[in-house]
């Protein structure tokens, strides 16, 4: 499992990004991002990321504010041996990304809810692909299609302008919907990485969740969950290293178990990999 955090160059000297009040000096960095159209050479400060930043420059500054991460029905957290059926609707933050060829849809990614009307998924999902308007994004869903759950299409898909496809480093891409979403205990947003923990500790436990594939060839019906451990960087490279090349652990994070067993698969991209804060009582 991959995500990205920071870029690939400084631009630093200004004050650094607060956490809950970001004030002027985001507004800066926001207009300095739009005027250089939102190429991402910015910041390479330990206490800031870069996601914030790009978030920024879409005017979504007010995530970092929304009453997010606090699921109204608790998930299960106990660690087993491989994955296992979530509780339904414990993890309101997640979607399931349709895409519409013609009469028929097809599941192609999963994706988080970020803010009212803004989602986050990962570039490779849409990249190349011909118009925005050929995605549903389904919310409030146990199972991979339920017909009461809330879909809503999109407006706009931007992918990250760094992404490349061979490294997939900046594999990350931003959805605004049609509309906004009405939010319930079904459907929530989780909260992104503050300063305190833009990076997740070593050893700490994470969960994936999706559709992926489990035993069946055509991915699980209903939504999965899985305990990961996010590794040590330098581990990180040696065994990525080994099995697919290189990795930039500045632009990315490994999570897993090095005895295999756990794992996301085919079908879970794009959705999300969050981390419980007991001192906030929130997932991020």
């Amino acid at each position: 499992m991959k995500k990205n955090l920071r870029s690939g160059q400084s631009f630093h000297n200004k004050q650094q990004v607060k956490d809950a009040h970001l004030g002027s000096c985001l507004q800066l960095l926001t207009s300095f991002i739009l005027f250089q159209t939102i190429l991402l050479r910015t910041i390479m400060k330990p206490n800031t990321i870069i996601i914030t930043i790009w978030l920024a420059a879409f005017e979504l500054t007010a995530v970092l504010s929304l009453q997010c991460g606090q699921p109204a029905i608790k998930p299960q957290t106990s660690r087993i041996v491989g994955g296992r059926d979530a509780i339904p609707y414990s993890w309101p933050w997640q979607v399931a990304v349709y895409e519409k060829r013609g009469r028929l849809i097809k599941f192609a990614c999963g994706a988080t809810i970020i803010s009212d009307q803004w989602l986050l998924s990962a570039g490779h999902c849409f990249h190349n692909k011909a118009h925005v308007n050929g995605y549903l994004f389904y919310m409030g869903t146990f199972l991979r299609y339920e017909k009461q759950a809330l879909a809503i299409q999109s407006s706009e898909v931007h992918v990250h302008p760094l992404f490349n496809m061979k490294t997939m480093e900046y594999d990350v891409a931003l959805i605004k919907l049609k509309r906004k979403i009405p939010f319930s205990n079904k459907v929530l947003p989780v909260c992104l990485p503050s300063v305190r923990n833009y990076y997740p500790p070593v050893n700490a436990t994470a969960f994936v969740t999706g559709w992926g594939r489990t035993t069946e060839s055509y991915g699980s019906m209903r939504l999965q969950q899985v305990d990961v451990t996010i590794i040590e960087a330098k581990k990180c490279k040696s065994m990525y290293h080994s099995l697919f090349g290189p990795i930039n652990t500045d632009l990315m994070f490994c999570a897993g178990h090095e005895n295999g067993g756990k794992d996301s698969c085919q079908g879970d991209s794009g959705g999300p990999l969050v981390l419980y804060d007991p001192e906030t009582d929130k997932w991020f």
